[in-house]
């Protein structure tokens, strides 16, 4: 079990297969060799979407768990429920609707910066998905910087809105219909 994936458990992300997606082997290989300095997660999670996934779920289980996989790196959460919000140490929320291009614009000049890792786990509706990568991709991915879109249940839609060549990388589709990721590389666009 790789360190993400004891981090996942730890802190009850649903990220890893112990409570719904089996992404944290995936992450870990994708992410281990990078140089990570700052990280954007859209989509934080209240015990009311969650608590069915992750018993008694604590608001900000990813964030803790990609501030302690990347020890140096800046995390930032985007949500627009202000009770997901957390402020720790080196990590930020903010809110923002990705279903609305003026948040999500005026969101990444607040924001400023590059990113090296962002991913999408918000409201996984394919047109928010699409609106929300198409808006920060050019505005805050590094050029080496990697972005994520968790939980996919239409990638044939998605795929046919988004700007940027993306890999597709589906899981176990058959027992979660969502577990599918589409991944696009800065350094590809």
């Amino acid at each position: 079990m790789s360190r993400l994936c004891e981090l996942a458990e730890k802190y009850g992300s649903d990220k890893t297969a112990k409570f719904r997606h089996p992404y944290t082997p995936f992450y870990d290989e994708l992410l281990r060799d990078r140089n990570v300095q700052r990280v954007l997660e859209i989509g934080i999670g209240t015990p009311a979407c969650m608590n069915s996934f992750v018993p008694n779920y604590e608001v900000g289980a990813s964030l803790r768990m990609w501030r302690d996989y990347f020890p140096a790196a800046e995390i930032v959460g985007l949500d627009n429920d202000p009770s997901a919000f957390i402020q720790e140490d080196r990590i930020l929320s903010v809110k923002c609707d990705q279903s609305s291009r003026v948040s999500l614009v005026s969101t990444a000049q607040i924001l400023g910066g590059k990113f090296d890792f962002i991913v999408d786990d918000g409201s996984h509706r394919y047109d928010h998905q699409a609106l929300t990568a198409n808006t920060l991709i050019p505005k805050l991915l590094s050029s080496t910087g990697v972005y994520v879109i968790e939980d996919v249940m239409y990638p044939k839609e998605l795929y046919a809105l988004l700007n940027w060549p993306a890999e597709v990388k589906l899981f176990d589709y058959k027992r979660t219909p969502d577990d599918c990721l589409f991944i696009i590389e800065g350094s590809k666009i």
